[in-house]
């Protein structure tokens, strides 16, 4: 099969085609003998999806009945717009191309408002420019699925190399306070059914959900996915499609009436009898404007401190859903090893090859990253000690957990040049911890 690919990439040059495909054997044959592939045991008997986590992603948002999808071509997000565009007459889903990232964004929000369930692409750059519509999403509360496969950067950085950094500007969005969920797949199989939970997570508690991936999982790593389920549970939340007796003045609807849980009931446009005013200014209730003609009245100071209360109330709601990191190894270790996103796969493979060296050592892998369940904090707190391994220059999960827990996480590896983080570099920072010297970033191989 590889020799296949080989010759179809380098069918016009047959020279290049045999030399590349003599490497591709004697790498293999190296492998065999030497124990690489010793481990690696495959059931060829039945087919698999071979896909990496941009088209994962693209599946699985339609598997959550994804009716809209928009984008500005980005490096390494641009695969989904490529996979959705080439499925949508067949699938029945609307893509738009917009001009930039501001107009795909907004044209997402209005698709949402509308009823649909939709969702926009971008990477980093281009999530710059989303921010002040997301922070219209929130102030709306219209439900809002948003994917930044992350690259390194800034600016145009290095549109085909990888990194972690953009979790910062995730956390920041647009301006003052509003909630928002986080979630970081660690693998195509996770994008996949990352993509059902992000709508309904959007649409239950009627906020922002931003999916990060990266080009190490998104666009520049392939693997095999198991058993994907296209019967995935859909939550749409609290829609109302008739008028009932909580109404004011028998035409006005409370869209966003005061609540224990922070999430109104919502209503679709066109629904008969159920008014309300949408605008991005401070409301009451039913959506009437507080900085204007009611500006300053103690009755509109109140509101306004009511309906941001409401709004942030969806925090504790919304954090009762998040999972919390799934522990991979020993239940108790001399070092736990904290990690996120795509960054626990080379963790992940690391650990077996620090048994071997007898070292006691496990690690919590983090998808949802924000909120965090209350129980982050003991679970971390019962470790003997911690490192922290993620793909960006400060430490920006580290640093979250430090806010968000009071938990310090000192030891740290961390790598920022583009490329992988790789499970050697994993291997020689811990040996480097254990022995109580200073962790070199870019171990080599």
């Amino acid at each position: 099969m590889v020799g296949d690919v080989i010759g179809e990439q380098f069918a016009r040059k047959p020279d290049v085609q045999k030399l590349n495909v003599e490497a591709a054997r004697d790498g293999y044959e190296f492998s065999k003998k030497f124990g690489v592939l010793k481990s690696l045991h495959y059931d060829y008997s039945v087919k698999r999806p071979f896909m990496h986590a941009d088209y994962a992603l693209a599946l699985g948002a339609v598997a959550a009945g994804c009716r809209f999808y928009a984008a500005y071509p980005m490096s390494p997000a641009s695969p989904i717009l490529h996979w959705m565009a080439a499925n949508s007459k067949k699938l029945g889903i609307r893509v738009f191309l917009g001009e930039d990232e501001i107009s795909v964004v907004n044209a997402t929000i209005g698709a949402s408002f509308a009823g649909a369930r939709a969702m926009c692409g971008t990477s980093g750059g281009g999530f710059s420019l989303m921010q002040e519509a997301i922070g219209q999403a929130a102030m709306t509360e219209t439900p809002l699925v948003v994917v930044d496969v992350m690259r390194a950067g800034p600016s145009t950085g290095l549109p085909t190399k990888t990194a972690q950094g953009d979790l910062n500007m995730v956390l920041g969005i647009s301006h003052d306070d509003f909630p928002r969920v986080i979630i970081a797949p660690r693998s195509p199989q996770d994008a996949f059914y990352t993509a059902p939970r992000a709508f309904n997570l959007a649409e239950k508690y009627q906020l922002p959900v931003i999916i990060l991936l990266d080009f190490a999982i998104g666009d520049g790593g392939y693997a095999t996915v198991e058993n994907l389920d296209f019967n995935v549970p859909i939550e749409r939340g609290k829609i109302v499609f008739e008028a009932g007796s909580d109404m004011h003045n028998g035409v006005w609807f409370r869209r966003y009436k005061l609540t224990e849980d922070g999430v109104s009931p919502r209503t679709l446009p066109g629904t008969p009898n159920l008014t309300f005013v949408a605008k991005t200014d401070e409301h009451d209730e039913w959506g009437h404007d507080l900085s204007d003609v009611l500006a300053g009245l103690k009755e509109a100071v109140r509101m306004r401190e009511l309906q941001h209360e409401k709004r942030m109330k969806k925090l504790e709601s919304v954090a009762k859903e998040m999972r919390l990191p799934e522990l991979y190894g020993p239940e108790r270790a001399d070092l736990t090893i904290v990690t996120w996103g795509s960054s626990a796969l080379p963790v992940r493979e690391a650990l077996p090859k620090l048994w071997e060296k007898g070292y006691k050592v496990n690690s919590l892998e983090f998808q949802d990253l924000f909120p965090l369940r209350k129980e982050v904090e003991s679970m971390l707190k019962e470790a003997n000690d911690l490192m922290d391994v993620e793909a960006n220059y400060t430490a920006q999960f580290a640093k979250l957990i430090r806010r968000e827990t009071g938990v310090l996480i000192q030891k740290r590896y961390l790598k920022y040049n583009g490329e992988p983080i790789y499970p050697i570099e994993v291997v020689k920072s811990v040996e480097a911890v254990f022995n109580e010297k200073e962790v070199k970033q870019y171990a080599k191989s």
